[in-house]
């Protein structure tokens, strides 16, 4: 199944420096799940794909919020595409109804391709963690403008380009 997991720069491009896997087993990343499909209404597998995209961006953006760390790299949400055996998948609708938990860690040969913001998001990116990270001003509206945001595509031949450009 092609999954999608959410990321940072600086995580990411540090597990491709370094050869380490993308994301460790029991990651949790969003696919076209039956249980999405009927959350959605949606049969179309690429429709259901970006839509599981869009989730999986809308938790880079939380993970960015939950990191308290100061990172080198400009907060944008990265959404790593990979193509994981369903048998090394856990549906887990308890989360999200798109959401799988994996069994295994996603090493770089699964990767199909890496999507990231544009240079011009980091503004809204900045202030949607902002408003993530104080309780009394959550404001959903900054992260519904995100999902509008088309991301750009990297494909995995193009690894230690994308570190080049977004990362540390």
């Amino acid at each position: 199944m092609r999954i999608y997991l959410p990321s940072t720069p600086a995580a990411l491009c540090t597990a491709i420096r370094s050869g380490l896997p993308l994301c460790g087993e029991g990651s949790i990343g969003y696919g076209p799940t039956t249980f999405f499909r009927e959350e959605v209404g949606v049969d179309d597998r690429e429709e259901l794909e970006y839509l599981a995209m869009i989730e999986a961006a809308q938790a880079a953006v939380r993970a960015l919020a939950a990191n308290e760390e100061r990172s080198p790299c400009p907060p944008r949400r990265v959404v790593i595409a990979a193509d994981v055996a369903d048998d090394d998948l856990v549906v887990t609708p308890e989360v999200h109804p798109a959401a799988v938990r994996t069994r295994v860690p996603i090493l770089q040969d699964a990767v199909a391709a890496i999507h990231v913001d544009e240079a011009d998001t980091v503004p809204l990116v900045e202030r949607a963690v902002r408003s993530l990270r104080d309780p009394q001003t959550p404001d959903d509206e900054l992260l519904d403008e995100l999902a509008d945001r088309p991301l750009l595509w990297y494909d995995r031949s193009e690894l230690d380009t994308f570190c080049a450009t977004v990362g540390p």
